[in-house]
């Protein structure tokens, strides 16, 4: 299968409006911040390791860096493109507590490169909006899939 960051980010956006459900791996109908990008990168030909059954305290913040590192390439925001993945902190900076898909966007200030694709338990739902600087400044970690090709290579 052709495991492009188009793929990737075309099946994360037919996940838009699936609710939110911790832990949720069930495509087109229940994800989390993880689900999301786990069975978009399966369907898009990728074959992440399966991560369920973790808490949100405790060895958190390890573990989502540990599975990043065995299934992503980390690599500089200067290099990202739309298809690779954000560690975001929530509360402290040390700390990545949430996980996005970068995304085209069509929003023309300087300011704004990228568009978002994430689930949120505030939103209750997969969303999308524009990277600004509200969520640029809480970016821990760029990931790019192992793999996975540069945006507009055949």
């Amino acid at each position: 299968m052709n495991k492009t960051p188009e793929r990737f980010v075309k099946v994360a956006k037919s996940q838009l409006g699936v609710r939110f459900v911790p832990q949720g791996r069930a495509a087109y109908h229940a994800l989390d911040c993880i689900g999301l990008p786990v069975v978009s990168a399966i369907a898009a030909g990728f074959e992440p390791a399966y991560i369920s059954n973790y808490q949100l305290f405790s060895g958190y913040e390890e573990r989502l860096i540990d599975y990043l590192s065995k299934n992503c390439d980390k690599i500089s925001f200067d290099d990202a493109q739309p298809g690779d993945m954000c560690a975001f902190w929530i509360m402290r900076p040390s700390r990545p507590r949430h996980l996005g898909i970068l995304t085209e966007t069509d929003n023309e200030e300087e300011s704004v490169k990228y568009g978002l694709i994430h689930t949120t338990d505030s939103q209750g739902k997969v969303v999308e909006h524009d990277l600004d600087f509200k969520w640029t400044k809480h970016i821990h970690s760029v990931w790019r899939l192992k793999g996975m090709k540069l945006w507009g290579a055949k």
